[in-house]
């Protein structure tokens, strides 16, 4: 959001002459003095379409241990984004990538990612791949097992 301030002097009809400043204001009570904001919003990201692809079942319990092993280094299910390593990854569907309060690269921000299972699935194959220029140096989970333990955990939280 960006905010665009101008002020221009502009003399009333009945104001003129050398001190048309003092004269303007004993007859009108103002200076005469005009105000124009101008506020240009960013564009709306567009929303990334939802990959076609089909996620297995997975098991929450095994996909607990895949987190601890592998994202609880950085991510917890809970807590303060501001103050975090990285962002809070509890009710991560339906949210848009960029959205709590940790400060996320423009990348990811920009990505226009709503988390479903299908995009957290392809994320999660290749993140760097899935969202260029992300921070988070994380090369990924091969195994389709894995990821769907995960993301089957992740959605039980």
């Amino acid at each position: 959001l960006f905010f665009f301030f101008f002020s221009s002097r502009r003399r009333h009809t009945r104001c003129s002459g050398v001190s048309w400043a003092r004269r303007c204001v004993q007859e009108t009570g103002t200076w005469g003095i005009q105000y124009q904001l101008f506020i240009i919003m960013p564009p709306k990201k567009k929303e990334k379409s939802e990959p076609n692809v089909t996620i297995p079942e997975g098991d929450p319990v095994a996909g607990k241990k895949i987190f601890e092993g592998e994202c609880s280094a950085c991510h917890a299910l809970e807590g303060d984004a501001k103050t975090a390593a990285a962002p809070p990854l509890g009710k991560l569907f339906g949210r848009a990538a960029g959205a709590t309060g940790f400060k996320y690269s423009k990348a990811m921000a920009g990505s226009g990612i709503v988390w479903s299972d299908k995009h957290l699935w392809e994320f999660l194959k290749a993140p760097g791949k899935y969202v260029p220029g992300l921070k988070m140096s994380y090369p990924g989970l091969a195994g389709e097992k894995d990821r769907a333990d995960l993301i089957a955990y992740i959605a039980d939280s």
